[in-house]
């Protein structure tokens, strides 16, 4: 009996299902399939923190749902993300609220630093 390493994963991305690598995070299968996601921890150079929280989607698996930071969890085969529910953009919402009321410009995004910059994800969240 040999046993088959699979090397792509079939995950559905608000409705649109892709193919992305066996390894790949939740927040690369939502890249690849052309949607974002706020990002304030998560730096390609470090590598994912998950500690801002701001990249939480809803993702069901064998039926069960559950929130998770995409920075961090992986993807799975048959997986299903949803990237922006009601309650998970009202809890981003949330989250930028509490950030800003600690910075000394409220209306500054706190991950670069400026006011309404359009490739920013954070920025278009505020």
């Amino acid at each position: 009996m040999t046993t088959e390493i699979k090397r792509k994963l079939n995950v559905e991305v608000n409705g649109i299902t892709i193919e992305c690598a066996a390894q790949a995070r939740v927040l690369d299968a939502i890249n690849e399939a052309g949607f974002d996601v706020p990002t304030l921890c998560y730096d390609e150079r470090t590598g994912p923190q998950g500690t801002c929280r701001m990249c939480l989607v809803e993702v069901e698996v064998e039926g069960k749902t559950q929130q998770v930071a995409a920075c961090t969890a992986f993807a799975s085969d048959g997986m299903q993300v949803a990237t922006h529910s009601d309650e998970i953009v009202d809890y981003r919402k949330t989250i930028l609220e509490l950030l800003l009321s600690e910075t000394s410009s409220p209306t500054a995004c706190p991950k670069c630093i400026s006011f309404k910059n359009a490739n920013c994800t954070s920025c278009r969240t505020i």
